[in-house]
């Protein structure tokens, strides 16, 4: 019979069948209610629950802070203070050294470009060079095959013309060049 009893206390006390939404009017008509409410709280919780809601102490959600805080809320919120905090630093350091090396990325790249560009400019006037030293050669075998023509004309009283094509036979070199 006790267990048919809860059980009708139970409905009484649902909001669902209720059928009045008004539960002030209900407070204000009947005080000595809420003291059997109270009474009643402690034996079932679905109860205590539903008596909560009409006599609006609504108790926080699970996991919501409370109002005041205790002494290990309180420390746990400062640990977690701390700890976003150093997060926080070592995500601007992290940061802070990725821009650093970007920046030495970039001078590293541009010194990488100097170096090639002198390093062309040094075998483009090497090239220059070269080609200098084969018109300079050049030159000098022109020179120095004057002058040996113009020793082998005397010598052999022929004409300068005859010495320059004796002279390129005996070399292998063509008049056309």
């Amino acid at each position: 019979m006790r267990k048919m009893t809860r059980t009708i206390f139970l409905f009484e006390a649902s909001p669902l069948f209720s059928g009045d939404d008004n539960s002030d009017d209900q407070q204000d008509e009947n005080p000595s209610d809420e003291e059997d409410r109270r009474n009643l709280s402690s034996q079932h919780p679905l109860l205590e629950k539903s008596i909560r809601k009409r006599s609006h102490h609504a108790r926080p959600p699970r996991g919501a802070p409370s109002l005041q805080p205790s002494e290990g809320d309180s420390k746990m919120l400062g640990e977690e203070l701390e700890l976003r905090r150093q997060r926080e630093r070592r995500e601007a350091e992290k940061e802070k050294r990725e821009i650093e090396w970007m920046e030495a990325e970039r001078a590293r790249r541009v010194a990488e470009a100097d170096h090639w560009r002198r390093h062309a400019d040094y075998f483009g006037s090497q090239n220059n060079l070269a080609q200098i030293q084969v018109a300079y050669y050049r030159q000098k075998m022109r020179n120095e095959e004057v002058e040996s023509a113009a020793r082998i004309s005397s010598q052999m009283n022929i004409s300068l013309q005859e010495a320059f094509s004796v002279l390129r036979r005996a070399r292998g070199i063509s008049e056309d060049s």
